[in-house]
């Protein structure tokens, strides 16, 4: 069952700085199925709940950037005749910055699939766009690391490049949808090697680190 009569769903999304976010598209999630929406240039969306909601129905509504997130609910009451749905985006959505170029200055926000330390090695799993693994893989060197010393069962390895070049820091962020910062610290690497797996269908890719932890600082 659904309203009787067109129930109009709007609102304004702002970033994390307070401006207009335009161009996000907004999802609007309930019992009978979804519909989206695209902000303008003023951060300003609306849709039509009609079809997919009924009296009492609980209406959440969500929208996101690569790095942030923002959401809205609201218990649908026909008495209302409308609703606004505003929120910010004003959440971190991921859970780890993977720095690299010239003096680890760069990065990207990412979510992390795995993280595995064995000794002084590291395996890192996430997905990253196009652009993400393009601006990772011009700035590293795969391969250009070597053990530079053992001392009481103690190796340490260095990048190859000796200018960071084939360098990488991982880092954990502290968010509430995510325990990474909890049990993961920040570790600066050089890179082994990586594996890349295309994912279907999407202009992302999976993608796996596989490094010797740091023996020394760039």
């Amino acid at each position: 069952m659904t309203t009787p009569f067109p129930f109009p769903a709007y609102g304004n999304v702002n970033d994390n700085n307070g401006n207009p976010k335009s161009g996000l598209t907004v999802t609007f999630y309930a019992p009978a199925g979804q519909v989206s929406a695209t902000t303008d240039a003023n951060g300003y969306f609306q849709a039509d709940l009609q079809s997919i909601a009924s009296d009492g129905d609980t209406i959440y509504v969500s929208g996101n950037t690569s790095n942030y997130f923002g959401s809205s609910s609201y218990v649908l009451d026909v008495n209302d005749l409308s609703h606004d749905f505003s929120f910010d985006l004003d959440k971190e959505y991921t859970d780890l910055k993977i720095y690299y170029g010239s003096g680890l200055s760069s990065y990207v926000r990412v979510w992390c699939n795995d993280w595995r330390t064995h000794n002084k090695e590291l395996s890192i799993t996430t997905v990253l766009s196009k652009a993400q693994l393009d601006n990772i893989r011009d700035n590293i060197k795969p391969g250009g690391v070597k053990k530079l010393m053992e001392v009481l069962g103690e190796i340490t390895y260095v990048d190859t490049t000796y200018n960071g070049g084939n360098t990488l820091k991982f880092t954990p962020v502290d968010i509430d949808s995510s325990d990474l910062a909890t049990y993961r610290r920040e570790t600066t690497a050089y890179v082994k090697a990586i594996a890349i797996s295309p994912m279907e269908g999407q202009q992302e890719f999976i993608v796996k680190f596989n490094c010797f932890i740091s023996g020394s600082t760039w």
